[in-house]
């Protein structure tokens, strides 16, 4: 920037020397070199014009170098990290690798328990499964079969832990009897697996089955009421009111018996026989109020089914 007036001198100097040169040599009159004085000065005004936008240029760029270099850190920095992220993705993708499938299958039968119990808990509490969402099925890892879809259901807000139908448990007489003869195991198993794949009818068929084979049997409570769960499902809810009472009547000490008085009102209110639903949940809600069929009830009652 200092030695811009040198510089200029040395311009002016040389266009005067062109001009003067270039000027026919009887150019002495003062008009001529009006003409000339003027034409420097214009030159002067438009270096200094240029000079002006050169100062603002460089003034702008020693403004933005510090943001660029730091915008240039910045970017550096993110290169490494993702770089870093790629690597961990890849370790974790050689250890999967090296495991196997092992992990993946135990994955997928923790997610199927979980969709079974939610299953048993929706039944219960009267949520249809029509109204649940669909889990779309995981894609299938390569040489396995894609797991099937199944219907899904959130618990109820403060609901218990599922309660299922449960595998027929030994009598406390043969507790050290092996599981496989145990009376009536295998047929009360053929019916939870029917219910678990929707069957209902094949499901209602073979609890029935079971409790006129095995009268005595602890969970013939359980069978009568999932068999009261099939007709349910089946929206055969005359036949659902009846078998619902047949626990309430005669088996009122049972964990289903809670279950059997909200499913029973509910069925009442498919029935279009909304006065008796009301009174039967309203039963269930003065006897067991802190009870998730209870909150299942009031909340059925709020929403004006």
């Amino acid at each position: 920037m200092a030695s811009f007036p040198f510089s200029r001198k040395i311009l002016i100097a040389s266009i005067l020397a062109l001009l003067i040169a270039s000027l026919p040599a009887c150019v002495t009159s003062r008009k001529d070199f009006d003409r000339l004085r003027s034409q420097v000065y214009s030159q002067e005004q438009a270096q200094a014009r240029l000079q002006e936008r050169i100062d603002k240029l460089e003034a702008e760029m020693a403004r933005t170098q510090p943001a660029q270099a730091n915008s240039w850190a910045e970017l550096n920095a993110m290169r490494s990290q993702l770089a870093a992220i790629n690597g961990q993705m890849e370790d974790f993708r050689r250890a999967q690798e090296t495991q196997g499938g092992a992990s993946i299958d135990a994955l997928n039968a923790k997610v199927q328990e979980l969709e079974r119990r939610n299953m048993f808990m929706a039944s219960q509490l009267g949520v249809t499964f029509e109204e649940m969402p669909r889990m779309e099925a995981a894609p299938a890892a390569e040489g396995q079969e894609a797991a099937p879809q199944m219907t899904t259901a959130q618990p109820a807000p403060n609901a218990p832990a599922a309660e299922q139908p449960q595998a027929v448990q030994p009598a406390p007489a043969t507790a050290e009897q092996p599981a496989a003869e145990v009376p009536g195991q295998e047929l009360y198993q053929k019916a939870l697996e029917s219910f678990y794949a929707m069957k209902y009818k094949q499901a209602q068929t073979t609890w029935a089955e079971f409790v006129k084979g095995f009268p005595k049997d602890p969970l013939v409570p359980n069978a009568i009421f999932w068999q009261g769960e099939c007709f349910f499902q089946l929206q055969d809810y005359a036949n659902a009111v009846l078998t619902y009472q047949k626990v309430i009547e005669e088996h009122s000490k049972s964990n289903k018996y809670r279950p059997a008085l909200l499913k029973q009102g509910i069925s009442f209110y498919k029935l279009k026989k909304d006065q008796a639903g009301k009174l039967v949940l309203e039963d269930l809600i003065k006897k067991y109020p802190d009870s998730a069929e209870a909150k299942r009830a009031q909340a059925y009652l709020k929403e004006g089914k």
